[in-house]
Order: C-alpha cells, then structure tokens, then sequence
C-alpha cells in the first residue's frame, strides 16, 4: 500500500497555493532513523516519533525506529491530494508521536462470517489509521486440531491463518489472540459432545466451572492458539460476564477454598485487590437498602432467616457461616 502510495507522489512549493506551472515533482524520498528528535520543547525518545518535512522536489521522513518510519510513511500517504489529475502533496514540516503506545481494535470473527479477502483489507485499512495492535478473536474461524466439530464449515485454513499473521506483521500490526475459556462459550457447548460441559443443564453459554473436563479443553485450545500465534507477545484469556458462577461459588464457600482477591474492573493490576471481608459484607448487602429492587435483594423474611439463630444440630455442618450464630 505505502509502496504504491511513495510510486505516486508528486508535490509543490511550501507557501501560499502556487501557479501551475510552479508544481514540481518530488524527485527523492529520504528515510532515516535517529537517536533523538527535537519538538521544539525538548527532544522525543519515545517510540514511533517521526519528523517529516515536505519540500519543493524532495520529501524527508526521520524517525526514531522501524514503527516510526512506518507511521510517518501512512501520514505521507494520507497527504495524497488529487488535483487536476495528479496526486499531489502540500509542502510543509511536522513532527508527530502516539499518546497511546498500544493502540488496538478488536476484530471479533466468533459472531460473524468474513471472507478472507474482506479481513484483509480491513487489516490495511487499521494500519492506514494507524493502529498497531489487533485483539483477534477467532471463536469457530479457527482451525482447530483434534476437535473439528468447534470449527465453522467456513472457518479460516491453516494458510489462511498464517497469511494473516504474516500481512499483520508487515503491517505493523501486533496480533493479540483471544480465546474465550469460560463465558461465551456457545461455540463449543452447543456441540451435543460438549454439552456436558455446561455450567447450567441445557444452556449453552458458561463451561462449567467445577468440571475438569472444561479446564482441560480450554487448555488445549489456549495451546493451539499460542503455538499457530509464534510472534505473538500476549494471548487474551476471555473470562468476562460469567453470570452462571453462582454454583461454583456456592461451592468454594462450602469447601471453605481461600479467595486470594477481588476485581472491580478490568484492569490489571489498578482493579485487582486482596480481599477484605468488612468491605465484600458491606457490598454483598447495600443492594437490601437500594431504593431500586435488583435480582440480588433482600427481603425482610430473607434477611431474618440470614440472622438467625441456627439449630444446635446443624452447628459444625459449615463453619463458613457458623460464625453468624447469636
């Protein structure tokens, strides 16, 4: 794309809108990366800074790495105006670099068909934005090994995978796989094979948490994606909107299992906690005194069975909550 972009490019003087015969064609396109660039203020040692300076016959681009030189060669083409039937350049200088060093979008393929050319050009188009990282959730378009009942019969091929992964990084853009492994499993739990997998009997949304079975899959589908992903830095592990949870966690208090923290977002680690148990008490209970009933209120009868005293010959049947007694 750039290349094609560079092929065509021809420009004029810098200053106000020229005559037509002033316009000149740019003769030389200089690429070379330094140490340190100055913005005026001080100097830029961030990755993918660039300066870039537009002349009368000539254009130079410098930047401080491979990335930068990149960014500044999509600015170029951008500049591309057409007049009077050629592709010209305004002339002028500037000097750029992202506020985010990661800059992604997520192309979620689980939820639809794409053909492949399609993905591709969307692909260019990111780059051309300027993005350098894609969230790629592949959900049933991916090739799966040794369960092929989880690919879609217009799921991508082995080659297919691999062109993708090789345009992407010529493009730029880091390739970060997303594998759901515990809600949003539809594409695997309604598989009659799988469906003993489901956290609830009969739906096909959440694996079953307390089953062995659903970590082993998911492991093996985590592999399948880290070993086809070799340059990948990061995998994504889905793990969001698990709203079926509420055997397991019935489960874990019986079991009495350790709980090592809490999460109030999605961050990690700004939302990730260790537990306190005066202030999960306080949450577990404000929505009884909310003005607005939720699924998870109180009733008067509810929170007098919750504070009850309990009968002596339940007493040491679950210490978790013995300690409420009175």
């Amino acid at each position: 794309m750039l290349d094609r972009a560079i092929d065509a490019f021809t420009g004029r003087l810098v200053g106000p809108t020229p005559p037509p015969q002033r316009r000149k064609s740019i003769k030389s396109i200089e690429l070379s990366i330094a140490d340190e660039l100055g913005d005026g203020a001080g100097n830029l040692t961030g990755s993918e800074a660039y300066h870039l300076v537009i002349g009368p016959d000539s254009v130079a681009l410098t930047g401080l790495d491979v990335p930068a030189l990149r960014a500044g060669l999509v600015s170029l083409a951008r500049l591309l105006d057409d007049k009077d039937g050629l592709s010209v350049l305004p002339g002028g200088q500037m000097t750029d670099w992202p506020n985010l060093p990661l800059r992604g979008f997520h192309l979620d393929l689980s939820c639809q068909v794409l053909d492949y050319d399609y993905v591709c050009g969307l692909l260019e188009r990111l780059a051309g934005y300027k993005f350098n990282a894609i969230l790629l959730e592949w959900g049933d378009k991916f090739p799966y090994q040794g369960h092929r009942a989880l690919s879609h019969p217009d799921a991508f091929t082995p080659r297919q995978v691999s062109q993708l992964l090789d345009l992407c990084e010529g493009l730029g853009l880091v390739v970060i796989p997303l594998v759901q492994t515990l809600g949003h499993a539809e594409f695997i739990l309604r598989h009659p094979q799988f469906a003993h997998l489901s956290e609830v009997p009969g739906e096909i949304y959440q694996l079953a948490t307390a089953n062995p079975e659903s970590l082993v899959l998911s492991k093996q589908l985590v592999d399948q994606l880290i070993e086809s992903h070799p340059n990948s830095p990061y995998i994504h592990l889905g793990a969001d909107e698990a709203v079926q949870l509420g055997g397991a966690l019935d489960c874990l208090i019986r079991r009495r299992v350790e709980l090592q923290g809490v999460a109030n977002g999605q961050r990690v680690p700004e939302d990730w906690h260790r537990p306190d148990a005066d202030a999960l008490v306080e949450r577990a209970l404000e929505c009884a005194r909310s003005p607005q009933p939720t699924p998870f209120s109180f009733d008067e009868a509810e929170l007098a069975m919750l504070m009850a005293v309990r009968p002596p010959h339940m007493r040491g049947m679950n210490r978790f909550v013995e300690t409420h007694d009175v």
